[in-house]
């Protein structure tokens, strides 16, 4: 979503498959999500907020033109029993992967990068976005 006023900027949205880790605890797993934006972890039952930083990183190949918006008829329930669906799951994510290992190694590409890997330990923290964002604003 895109607000033009009163200084154009983006919002976003769709978090109905958020939770607070706090509350429901770490092991919490629900079978929610955007498909196109569900991180390599949900294929092994994993959530928490390493994925909103992959989702994030999806985005913003999206903003940049990096990556392009496709017609997917995967369905979430479906990962877990269609070995199809898990399939074109898989290849979504190594497109998404290819788009990121294409970016440059510098700059906003390099932090789109970071958001983006594969494993969910080694992405960037989204504290550590916010350090990053905040710190080039600031320059």
């Amino acid at each position: 979503m895109f607000t033009p006023t009163p200084s154009p900027h983006a919002v976003l949205i769709d978090f109905g498959a958020a939770f607070n880790q706090e509350v429901v605890g770490k092991d919490h797993w629900k079978l929610s999500g955007t498909p196109l934006y569900v991180p390599p972890e949900f294929l092994d039952k994993r959530k928490g907020p390493e994925g909103d930083v992959w989702a994030l990183g999806v985005t913003m190949l999206y903003a940049i033109r990096k990556l392009r918006l496709i017609d997917t008829e995967f369905f979430i329930p479906h990962l877990f029993i269609d070995p199809d669906t898990r399939k074109e799951m898989t290849d979504w994510l190594d497109e998404v992967q290819e788009c990121a290992d294409e970016l440059e190694h510098s700059g906003d590409h390099e932090l789109i990068r970071r958001m983006l890997d594969r494993q969910f330990k080694s992405r960037v923290t989204a504290a550590e976005l916010v350090t990053e964002v905040e710190r080039d604003a600031n320059a």
